[in-house]
C-alpha cells in the first residue's frame, strides 16, 4: 500500500517545482513585457528548451505540449507578418519605380 507522501514524492522531483515555476514566470513576463518578436520568442524557446532538457516532460507534460504548440503559433503570426510586411514594401517600390 502507498502512503500520501510516497506518492507525493514520486509524482514532484525536487526542481520540478521550480522549473515549472520559472517557465511560468518566463511566459509570463514575456506577455508583460513590450519586447521585439523575435527576442520574446528566443527567449520562450530557449525557456521550453531548458525545460525539456530538465525532463520537465516527465512531470507536465501537457503544459510542455502547450507552450510548445503556443510557440509553434507565434512563429507562424510572426512569419505572416513578416511576409505582409515584405509585400506591402515590395508593391511600395513598385508604385515608387513606376513613378519615374
Amino acid at each position: 500500500m502507498t502512503t500520501a507522501p510516497e506518492s507525493r514524492s514520486k509524482r514532484l522531483q525536487p526542481g520540478g517545482f521550480a522549473l515549472l515555476a520559472g517557465v511560468a514566470l518566463l511566459l509570463t513576463a514575456c506577455a508583460s513585457a513590450p519586447l521585439p518578436p523575435t527576442v520574446a520568442l528566443d527567449a520562450a524557446e530557449s525557456a521550453i528548451g531548458n525545460a525539456e532538457l530538465a525532463n520537465a516532460g516527465r512531470f507536465a507534460s501537457a503544459e510542455l505540449a502547450e507552450a510548445r504548440e503556443k510557440l509553434s503559433r507565434a512563429n507562424s503570426a510572426i512569419n505572416t507578418e513578416l511576409s505582409r510586411g515584405f509585400d506591402a514594401l515590395s508593391e511600395e517600390m513598385q508604385r515608387a519605380g513606376d513613378q519615374r
